[in-house]
């Protein structure tokens, strides 16, 4: 009785420390996934942040040029005016 005893033990002890190791893996297995989840987000964020950032300075910059070209173009007519009444 003593020998199926000791047996039925040490299969229980085996059975709780591969169901402990199991649960650990898949513990670990979801950690990852979350930490890996979570660095593709950021590195979602920070790409959008700077598509953003560029087609905002690329905005500015073309409206910057707009400008001068008028005031350019503005200067160049009023000087012409200037030379025909001085005609």
């Amino acid at each position: 009785m003593a020998f199926c005893i000791r047996i039925s033990t040490a299969f229980n002890a085996n059975a709780n420390a591969n169901a402990n190791a199991n649960a650990n893996a898949n513990a670990n297995a979801n950690a990852n996934a979350n930490a890996n989840a979570n660095a593709n987000a950021n590195a979602n964020a920070n790409a959008n942040a700077n598509a953003n950032a560029n087609a905002n300075a690329n905005a500015n910059a073309n409206a910057n040029a707009n400008a001068n070209a008028n005031a350019n173009a503005n200067a160049n007519a009023n000087a012409i005016k200037l030379n025909v009444k001085s005609l």
